[in-house]
């Protein structure tokens, strides 16, 4: 019959228990490196004030190979040192609890919230220093057991039940083992190390196997057997412990992934740099030798030819202005960054300097472009090349999807202490799907072969970028069928 005093003490007992567990817990999830989630783990089976088995093995699973190898072994050496461990984490830990029933009753400045968390995690990393200390993993049971490696493959040896090892995968929580009860089915190698009785718990997360405890609790005086309860706190712990590792598995897959992606946009930079410089060289020969057939430099040419060699010439172009924007783009990518000098800028000017050089597009297109403004044209806080770039490929879009013979507005107004320029078509339109991928690279809202409107699709990827270096905004309105208006925000100039 058990008595008040011997129920109080277990009371005491489990609570201080429990309380230790949360704190493992607690230490497992801020961890992000294996080992040390592994260390922990193990540290909190054989804590005195933990779980308080005597002696932990410890296997990983190698996934690929299909085979259990031995890592670590944690193992009190006697129940004494056990007895003194246990004692030393009960001063600590009294230690610290006198600093923060001290700092409660005490005035201060600081958060007491945030006092209490880092007195928690002191607490923490007392006890893991001291049982890291006091209880090495290096030693000769340590390495004895990384000698070990057991299939978790199924035998076809057709003589009845296989080693343990093919089975724990399978198992949703600990078990009771038992040297008696397993017989062959535990390897003489593995039983030497381990008590009559002991535990076997797998790691089991949402991938599969990753590790498998054994424990015993061979140090106990006198001698108990693992009961229901310490099975039931095991299957918590360890289910923590995959929990973290299962996190863990995420967080480094997700790094590689987008290590890999960043690997991926770097060579598709280079990639594109190689190839848009090396095209460029040779199109501005030809275009070059073309104009110099045109001005009939080298002899006379007759209406035909001079009909043909307007198309390259017109073709030639089109393709020095992909070729530019391909480097463009490379270049605001390998530098991660646009160089833009940010000074008061007249961007009326910038505008009538930009028309020009869209006036052979226009004319094909046969589309007005008509300035509109409203008011004196404040100077913004810009780039003046920068500028002149938004303009130009803002324009080049609208006209590209106008109608023949429609008119392209460009609009100046000033809202408060910011300018809007507003560059308007009546095309074709966008539909509101589209509108939150035109800014990507390469996009097409018309990506059939037959599509009608010629481009790579990084006039407007350029152009975001272009707005963001100078700490503009943009904003797109539009319908199908009746336009777009897209609208640049400058930060005017004090």
């Amino acid at each position: 019959m058990t008595t008040p005093q011997q129920a109080d003490d277990n009371v005491r007992r489990m609570k201080n228990q429990i309380g230790w567990i949360l704190q493992l817990s607690s230490a497992l999830s801020s961890k992000t490196d294996i080992d040390d989630i592994y260390a922990i783990l193990l540290a909190g089976l054989v804590a005195p004030t933990g779980l308080a088995y005597s002696r932990v093995l410890f296997f990983i699973h190698d996934e690929a190979q299909g085979v259990l190898r031995g890592h670590t072994c944690l193992t009190h050496e006697s129940r004494e040192g056990m007895e003194a461990i246990a004692k030393e984490l009960a001063e600590e830990e009294a230690f610290l609890e006198e600093r923060r029933v001290s700092f409660m009753e005490t005035p201060a400045s600081a958060d007491p919230a945030q006092a209490q968390e880092e007195l928690e995690s002191l607490s923490i990393g007392v006890h893991w220093v001291t049982i890291h200390q006091r209880i090495p993993p290096e030693n000769p049971i340590t390495d004895q057991l990384r000698k070990l490696t057991f299939s978790t493959h199924p035998t076809n040896s057709g003589s009845g039940r296989g080693s343990i090892f093919e089975e724990v995968a399978l198992w949703r929580g600990p078990r009771l083992g038992c040297k008696d009860r397993l017989g062959s089915r535990l390897p003489p190698a593995l039983a030497s190390l381990l008590d009559d009785e002991f535990v076997i718990a797998p790691l089991n997360t949402q991938r599969g196997l990753r590790g498998l405890v054994f424990a015993d609790r061979s140090l106990d005086s006198p001698p108990r057997s693992i009961s229901r309860t310490a099975l039931r706190e095991l299957d918590w712990f360890t289910s923590q412990a995959a929990l973290t590792i299962d996190n863990h598995e995420v967080t480094t897959d997700l790094s590689k992934a987008y290590s890999d992606l960043k690997q991926l946009d770097q060579l598709k930079s280079n990639f594109l740099s190689i190839i848009s410089h090396e095209l460029r060289t040779p199109l501005t020969s030809m275009s070059g030798f073309v104009d110099l057939i045109l001005d009939e430099r080298v002899g006379p040419i007759n209406e035909n030819q001079r009909m043909l060699l307007n198309r390259v010439t017109k073709n030639t172009g089109h393709l020095i202005h992909l070729v530019n924007d391909l480097i463009e783009v490379a270049e605001i990518e390998a530098e991660g960054t646009l160089e833009v000098r940010l000074s008061p800028i007249d961007p009326l000017s910038v505008l009538m300097d930009t028309l020009p050089k869209l006036e052979q597009r226009r004319r094909d297109q046969k589309v007005k472009v008509v300035p509109e403004v409203e008011c004196d044209v404040p100077t913004v806080l810009s780039d003046e090349r920068a500028l002149g770039r938004i303009f130009f490929h803002l324009i080049d879009n609208a006209i590209k999807f106008s109608h023949e013979k429609a008119t392209v507005s460009v609009r100046f107004s000033q809202h408060d202490e910011e300018l809007h320029v507003e560059v308007m078509d009546r095309g074709v339109g966008i539909a509101p799907e589209d509108i939150k991928f035109i800014f990507q690279q390469f996009y097409q809202v018309d990506n059939t072969l037959t599509r009608g409107h010629e481009g790579l699709g990084l006039g407007l990827a350029v152009t975001k970028m272009l707005i963001q270096a100078i700490r503009g905004r943009i904003t797109v309105d539009s319908v199908v069928g009746r336009g777009s208006t897209f609208t640049v925000i400058l930060p005017i100039s004090s």
